[in-house]
């Protein structure tokens, strides 16, 4: 089979493959580091995709000057590179073709430059690689849009690419919004986990204070499904002192993810119900 045979295959194959479980295109937008090259600003309209310079000091390109177009199917991103090109019989600007990836806020795709020839943002090697990853403020930002919508399936690559990034490491409403995520989707001891992490990493609070309650209540909900039914009590009863007077009644009685406490003797005894209502 030829080169481009076996590409075409491999397109075929991986966007079968991606399509039932591809998320929203939308979740592309904002602002991407694409190396020495600089940051671009992608836009997103249906599936084509349009990245707009907007700073950088390695190439000579101007603010909203179109560097990055191509057309998304799923997870797949197939378009071109506006970059400069160094080398003696190198001709720059250059447009370079590629199809890539797009996984946790990240497209990645294997390119051809001509041989002496060397493109900013683009790795040397074999193969060459150019990377386009979205910014961390753009990742988190998307993945919130991405729960109002109640799109949890999309939400959660994007904020586990964000806890990727050093500025994700030990942010504790980060890591608040990827337990909840978790819970969403019924992976609760992963919920769990992240939830420890966050609750761990939040500092000063005081004793009353809505953040910190939501994030015990979330978090008794996770150990409630993973069988820490003592901790979940014990959270739930810290989550309700620090809220404000009576504001998680309501969804302690009826919050089908506390359901596996109901049953139980120091759960009655500290909430006063047995079952939620139908």
């Amino acid at each position: 089979m030829s080169s481009a045979g076996r590409t075409v295959a491999w397109w075929v194959a991986l966007v079968a493959l991606e399509a039932s479980a591809a998320p929203s295109a939308s979740i592309m937008r904002g602002e991407y580091v694409v190396g020495e090259l600089g940051v671009l600003e992608l836009s997103v309209s249906g599936n084509e995709v349009r990245g707009v310079f907007r700073r950088g000091n390695r190439c000579a390109f101007g603010d909203g000057e179109t560097l990055l177009e191509g057309v998304v199917d799923g997870t797949v991103l197939v378009g071109k590179l506006t970059t400069c090109v160094e080398g003696a019989s190198c001709a720059s600007p250059k447009d370079v073709p590629f199809m890539g990836f797009f996984f946790d806020g990240t497209i990645t795709a294997n390119v051809e430059i001509e041989r002496g020839c060397s493109a900013t943002g683009i790795t040397d090697g074999k193969p060459q690689v150019l990377t386009v990853q979205q910014t961390f403020a753009s990742m988190w930002e998307n993945a919130k849009h991405a729960v109002e919508a109640k799109d949890l399936e999309t939400a959660l690559p994007l904020l586990r690419g964000a806890l990727r990034r050093p500025e994700g490491k030990e942010n504790p409403q980060l890591l608040h919004d990827y337990g909840t995520v978790l819970n969403g989707l019924k992976e609760f001891e992963r919920g769990r986990t992240a939830l420890e992490s966050a609750l761990k990493f939040t500092k000063g609070k005081g004793p009353r204070d809505d953040e910190r309650a939501v994030l015990l209540y979330n978090l008794a909900c996770a150990e409630a499904n993973s069988h820490e039914e003592a901790k979940a009590i014990e959270h739930l009863k810290e989550a309700v002192n620090a809220a404000k007077p009576g504001a998680l009644k309501d969804e302690i009685q009826a919050d089908g993810d506390l359901d596996p406490l109901r049953e139980l003797p120091d759960f009655i005894r500290a909430f006063g119900t047995k079952k939620a209502p139908k």
